[in-house]
């Protein structure tokens, strides 16, 4: 029966008698010693497990030392920026009581980040919507008869001071002044219940950014044309409004 605990692999390797000085092992006991200190059970333990958890980081050796790093589970450098030598498995991770600083606070930068709101639909499809300019509204409408602008397609003419956008094949103005192009029959952001809203809304930040009054925002008694409804939109040439 021995009467002393039994030594781990680090404290035999540490309480080994020395080797002949040709082939001195002192390095590799101030090493042992290194190690053995760093993975000693420590009040830590669980602040950094948790920190790894939080961030979705393992624990690992890094090439250039002993310490412990933190390292992305499919990545092959640590946080810090060194090879990953190795993954720390349960046994070990759980006497980690010290870790490399630049690793922690990297790892608590990324545990404290907050999680990316996905971006709203609407804003997504903004995003697509293609913004073209013109020099006049009749290049707009030998455009769309070319098939060079597509439907939900935002239109900018500066010069006639005319901003609006394409139903299905059909450029309409948003702007009280229309040039060429036709008003929709009813308020836009209404028409084809709200079918095009997403256009619209573009189509009024490039008139708004323009200084551009909008139609819809005109009174009700205005004189402004209007053009027919969707279904002749759809189905006609390109010929102007009409009753």
């Amino acid at each position: 029966m021995r009467d002393h605990p039994a030594l781990s692999a680090i404290q035999t390797l540490m309480a080994s008698p020395p080797c002949p000085p040709s082939y001195s092992t002192a390095g590799i006991t101030r090493a042992a010693q290194a190690f053995a200190a760093l993975t000693d059970t420590g009040t830590r333990n669980a602040e950094i497990f948790q920190l790894g958890e939080q961030a979705g980081l393992v624990l690992a050796h890094g090439g250039d030392d002993f310490d412990p790093h933190f390292a992305d589970p499919s990545g092959t450098t640590t946080r810090c920026g060194q090879d990953a030598a190795r993954w720390l498995n349960e046994e070990l991770a759980a006497r980690v009581s010290v870790l490399c600083p630049a690793c922690e606070e990297s790892a608590t930068g990324q545990a404290e980040a907050p999680e990316p709101t996905p971006e709203p639909e609407g804003r997504r499809r903004r995003n697509l919507i293609h913004v073209h300019h013109f020099a006049s509204t009749q290049a707009v409408r030998e455009a769309a008869n070319r098939n060079e602008i597509a439907d939900e397609d935002v239109i900018v003419v500066p010069t006639e001071g005319v901003v609006g956008f394409v139903v299905v094949a059909y450029a309409v103005a948003i702007t009280a002044k229309a040039g060429s192009l036709p008003h929709l029959h009813r308020p836009a952001r209404e028409y084809a219940g709200g079918e095009w809203i997403e256009s619209v809304m573009v189509a009024e930040r490039e008139a708004r950014a323009l200084g551009l009054a909008l139609r819809d925002e005109r009174p009700a008694e205005s004189d402004v044309p209007r053009a027919a409804d969707h279904i002749h939109l759809a189905t006609r040439p390109y010929a102007g409004p009409h009753a």
